[in-house]
């Protein structure tokens, strides 16, 4: 099973790869690349989603499992005198986006900037307040209205298992899918499985829409990421009581699977990892609204990992979480 140190640098690889919605194609050749050699057939399918096949029998897909690969980020919209106005991609607070280094991935390079603004502490500033200041205007004529804006910061492991950068959501679904398949090929369990590297769930789910109409399988988990509630100003009455390091995080919703979610819990209470709960009676806002739809009838089950400071620059995780994940789903597959 997977270690510390295996998730902390496959977490670091993943990260390092900029995805914002509609740009996964590098993060996507990268995973299928890499994953090529722990399943039987890896591919980009049409919507651009990476796809990995393992046939260990005969028969139909036991298991489809699905996992984001793009983030939410900034998009160039217009430059004026210099300075370049732009909009989001994905939905976030603008309260992040004050101060922030930036790269512009523009066709022939990528430009280095910050996102400056007005000092106003007296309102809630509209995307348009802010820009982006490159310094030397020389490279302004490299950019382009459409090109895409990833945040700056740096992975960073803090303080022994905390993990601290942009884009974990939902990267650490992807280390999660990966670590399965790997084991999946290293110890020869007997299972047929889809996993899926999912493109636009952040604006439209588009790819997981498509990976429903493509593959059938006898149940559904998605990977996604989790809002905790452990740190300053937020609420355990509208997300509930989600910690980071207090295990994956099973989501209760309507359209849910009852019996899907009891397999979990029972596999998690034979081996003692703990688990949360968020609940979301409507939509869970997550690749499970995109598939339901397209797959009705069959199970679906969603697994999460708490993330402080949601689509921020500096998102944080407990790699304990990552790891307490991947045990559990390995002894969920192979019993």
């Amino acid at each position: 099973m997977a270690g510390y140190k295996e998730i902390k640098e496959l977490l670091q690889t993943l990260v390092s790869i900029p995805s914002p919605s509609g740009f996964e194609d590098k993060l996507v050749k990268f995973w299928t690349d890499y994953i090529s050699k722990y399943c039987n057939k890896a591919f980009i399918d049409s919507s651009g989603n990476g796809i990995a096949q393992i046939n260990k029998k005969k028969g139909e897909n036991d298991l489809l499992i699905i996992a984001h690969c793009d983030n939410v980020g900034l998009m160039v919209k217009t430059i004026i005198d210099g300075y370049i106005y732009f909009d989001t991609i994905g939905n976030f607070t603008t309260r992040f986006l004050e101060g922030q280094k930036v790269k512009i991935l523009t066709q022939n390079k990528i430009i280095d900037g910050v996102i400056g603004t007005v000092d106003d502490k007296d309102k809630s500033l509209k995307t348009y307040e802010f820009w982006i200041d490159i310094g030397n205007y020389e490279y302004l004529k490299y950019i382009k209205p459409g090109d895409p804006i990833v945040f700056d910061n740096q992975p960073t492991l803090i303080n022994d298992n905390w993990f601290s950068s942009p884009g974990l959501d939902n990267k650490v679904g992807i280390v999660i899918l990966t670590q399965l398949i790997k084991n999946i090929c290293e110890n020869n369990i007997n299972i047929n499985l889809i996993g899926a590297l999912t493109v636009r769930e952040e604006i439209n789910s588009i790819g997981s829409i498509t990976i429903a109409k493509t593959w059938k399988s006898k149940k559904i988990l998605i990977l996604d990421t989790s809002y905790s509630s452990d740190y300053p100003e937020t609420d355990p009455r509208i997300l509930g009581d989600i910690r980071c390091g207090g295990g994956p995080v099973i989501t209760k919703g309507s359209f849910l699977d009852k019996l899907l979610i009891s397999e979990l819990e029972n596999v998690a209470n034979s081996i003692n990892i703990p688990l949360q709960y968020e609940v979301y009676p409507n939509l869970t806002y997550s690749d499970a609204d995109g598939v339901y739809s397209e797959v009705i009838g069959t199970p679906i089950a969603v697994l999460g990992i708490p993330v402080r400071y949601m689509h921020s620059s500096v998102e944080m995780v407990n790699l304990m979480d990552i790891k307490y994940a991947i045990d559990l789903l390995l002894n969920w597959i192979n019993p």
